[in-house]
């Protein structure tokens, strides 16, 4: 446990050096409002008033910091356990979240309550900073049970850590499946979705000729990698850390994205692209295909125009190997907290009312509770279509950590460093992806052996 404390901590420190001139965290939340706070706070009756943050990532469209001070607003108006609670909210962007988190816990500036990578969870608790959520789960069990069931006790037992400590709890999974531009698809004369990358590279060259781009999506992230290899039938490291960036299901997925790199059916700027660059190129015509999380990133509408492939079957796969990548989503609170009581209340309350960051702002994870997902998308036939090809994948799905069931700590920073991007980075950027391979297996390495496990 030391030795792993000490590999968590020594990254921590290293973030550090470097983060302090380009990553400024929000700063810690106090009692005092700017002018335009006040029209809309309720008034403060005392020095009793207690004041609970929530950080939340940019899970939304461009509205979702606006939904998350609504809910703030509703939460403070509800005076929950009949208390004086104001709570506040920033909206932390995908661009920088690792830092800003790592930023905020390091100077003692963070919030009560977190929402972000799913890995966050596991991380802080070895740390030592989670604070315990099992009253919230406890609560529900006799309070309201049938809300329980449909969050589900595998999702739950997920967010628990070895000694049975309830570290999260779990509201939505997340993942991310090709999707298409329904008109540019007509135009190229494709007829019948495709199935595998033969299919797929035969549709780039048809979209190609139309004078389109074929693919592109953001690459600094696992999800690309992850996709590609789990669709194949491969994993990154296995059960017994074993290091599987480089054996056949997954080189063979990188020699494909290299053919497609050098057909020309990838955007040569995909290096440097975002989700909402491609998202907005895909929507305007400009793009066949992306790699995309939920179309509620979609205005309702347009989201006809927007389609979903199944989840590819890769060459060296099955039909019951290819796994599409998953993750469950959770929020989690810091044991640093000057109000530990107040901020149960408050979490409790806000994922049971949490119902407008998906209505009105547009969150693109995918509700675990049948009800709330029945309710939030109705009949939308583009988000419909997005579950039953990704979330349920004729139930071929695996967490993006397969095939581990849990979240191990050393995956964390794996996956904050962005460890197996390198290879496919190399090839948006010309370089050999041989090098970047090398590199990404170096540091997997020490980051297993900083962990005390691997060989």
């Amino acid at each position: 446990m030391k030795k792993r404390m000490m590999a968590w901590l020594l990254a921590a420190s290293l973030l550090t050096v470097w983060l302090t001139g380009c990553a400024k965290a929000p700063a810690k939340q106090t009692n005092e409002t700017t002018a335009s706070e006040q029209q809309t706070a309720p008034e403060a009756s005392s020095d009793d008033e207690i004041v609970i943050t929530i950080w939340e990532a940019q899970w939304g469209n461009d509205n979702y910091e606006d939904v998350l001070k609504k809910l703030a607003q509703q939460a403070t108006d509800a005076h929950i356990d009949g208390k004086n609670i104001r709570v506040e909210v920033a909206c932390i962007p995908w661009s920088n979240y690792y830092e800003t988190f790592m930023t905020a816990y390091q100077t003692g500036t963070g919030p009560d309550i977190a929402c972000q990578a799913s890995t966050a969870p596991s991380q802080y608790d070895e740390l030592g900073a989670t604070l315990d959520l099992s009253p919230i789960i406890e609560a529900w069990k006799t309070e309201n049970p049938d809300f329980y069931n449909e969050i589900g006790e595998d999702a739950i037992a997920f967010e628990q850590n070895a000694d049975g400590k309830q570290i999260a709890i779990p509201f939505a999974v997340d993942g991310k499946n090709l999707q298409y531009n329904k008109e540019v698809f007509e135009a190229a004369g494709i007829t019948e979705l495709p199935t595998n990358y033969d299919e797929l590279t035969a549709c780039f060259e048809k979209i190609k000729a139309i004078g389109v781009i074929p693919f592109a999506c953001r690459a600094d992230h696992c999800s690309l990698n992850n996709y590609l290899v789990f669709s194949n039938g491969g994993y990154n490291i296995g059960l017994d850390y074993s290091i599987h960036l480089d054996d056949e299901r997954a080189t063979h997925m990188l020699d494909i994205f290299q053919s497609w790199w050098d057909n020309g059916y990838i955007a040569e700027g995909c290096a440097g692209y975002s989700d909402d660059d491609a998202q907005k190129m895909l929507l305007n015509g400009d793009l066949a295909v992306t790699l995309a999380k939920s179309p509620a990133w979609c205005p309702v509408d347009q989201r006809d125009k927007i389609g979903t492939l199944p989840v590819m079957i890769g060459p060296d796969a099955t039909e019951e190997t290819h796994h599409n990548s998953m993750s469950y989503q959770a929020y989690y609170a810091y044991n640093t907290t000057e109000h530990p009581e107040e901020t149960l209340a408050v979490l409790k309350w806000w994922i049971e009312n949490g119902d407008i960051l998906y209505t009105e702002g547009g969150n693109s994870c995918v509700p675990l509770r049948a009800t709330q997902f029945k309710a939030i998308t109705g009949d939308d036939p583009a988000l419909n279509d997005f579950y039953n090809k990704t979330v349920d994948n004729d139930g071929v799905r695996a967490s993006f950590i397969y095939p581990f069931e849990h979240f191990e700590t050393w995956y964390g920073i794996f996956d904050g460093n962005k460890v197996n991007t390198k290879a496919i980075m190399c090839i948006l950027t010309g370089e050999d992806y041989h090098d970047g391979l090398a590199d990404s297996i170096a540091e997997t390495k020490e980051i297993l052996e900083s962990y005390g496990v691997g060989g």
